[in-house]
């Protein structure tokens, strides 16, 4: 039978507190979404924190160790000593790509991060999106803050691993491409990719952020976009093709900005014209209850 991230670990899928999660974006963004139906899932190479991946790896490094010095047996620590050899010579990055979201719907750091000097904060149902989600066979999943947990997933992980004979252990790393595990064939590498893309530093917790991580995916499929740090691949996730959206997307909060109730209005008006979902028109300039107003103090201009 296989075995999938969210039999693996469950509580990383299940559904947050009151059901929803949320993208901040920019304008430009928040336009592209409207327009297209899509989001761009960002090629994991090119992440903001690019020690994420070895942050897991010297995770996994560090549970072989200990559980290296606590045996006798000299295949386990053979296997053992195979899965640290990997780990210090695991540089690269998985081709994986990833769609941030978050369970704060008005968070300042968000704002800040993301937001830039006007932004806004789209409302996804949970419950809808992950059906989405799983139909296109990209995992929705919530990111790992506390160490103690990460390294009990690591060592429930290793001791898969160990349960395969010796020889088998450079097959095991290398089946890569494989969207489960299957019992005989338990691949670590498959499992460390995803752990490196939500296995976070506790310091970031407040965060409480989910991502949504493809499958591998190919490289001539990609798309580029100018970044602040030069080119940067991406793919396109398809939220729907029909006329509106909802329940997917249903509501929308405008983040910081010199004029939020303007931008309210706009708002609307945007998601109507491109069959987001109907938004009906303000009534004495106060804004329809599915779009909300960042109640944040927070001035970039």
């Amino acid at each position: 039978m296989p075995l999938t991230i969210e039999s693996f670990s469950p509580e990383l899928t299940q559904s947050p507190l009151g059901g929803r999660l949320f993208h901040y974006t920019d304008n430009s963004g928040f336009l592209g979404i409207a327009r297209t139906k899509t989001l761009w899932a960002t090629d994991s190479q090119h992440l903001n924190d690019r020690s994420e991946y070895s942050y897991a790896c010297n995770l996994v490094k560090d549970v072989a160790k200990s559980r290296f010095s606590q045996t006798s047996d000299n295949d386990t620590k053979c296997s053992l000593n195979w899965i640290i050899h990997m780990m210090e010579n695991s540089v690269t990055p998985p081709t994986l790509s990833v769609i941030s979201f978050s369970e704060n719907n008005d968070q300042l750091s968000q704002w800040r991060a993301y937001g830039r000097d006007m932004g806004y904060a789209i409302s996804f149902d949970f419950q809808a999106l992950k059906e989405k989600t799983d139909t296109e066979k990209w995992l929705l999943v919530r990111c790992e803050y506390d160490a103690n947990k990460q390294r009990q997933l690591i060592g429930k992980l290793i001791d898969l691993a160990l349960k395969e004979p010796v020889k088998h252990m450079g097959s095991l790393w290398n089946n890569a491409l494989s969207d489960t595990m299957y019992q005989g064939e338990t691949n670590i590498r498959h499992f460390l990719q995803k752990f490196g893309l939500i296995f976070k530093n506790g310091k970031f917790s407040e965060e409480k952020e989910w991502r949504l991580i493809s499958p591998p995916l190919r490289y001539d499929a990609m798309n580029f976009r100018l970044g602040r740090s030069g080119i940067i691949p991406y793919h396109e996730f398809e939220l729907n093709h029909d006329e509106e959206l909802h329940p997917i997307i249903n509501w929308v909060i405008v983040g910081p900005q010199q004029e939020q109730k303007l931008a309210s209005e706009v708002a609307g008006m945007v998601f109507t014209k491109y069959g987001i979902r109907h938004f009906p028109p303000p009534v004495n300039f106060i804004p329809p209850s599915m779009i909300q107003i960042s109640s944040i103090p927070y001035r970039s201009w």
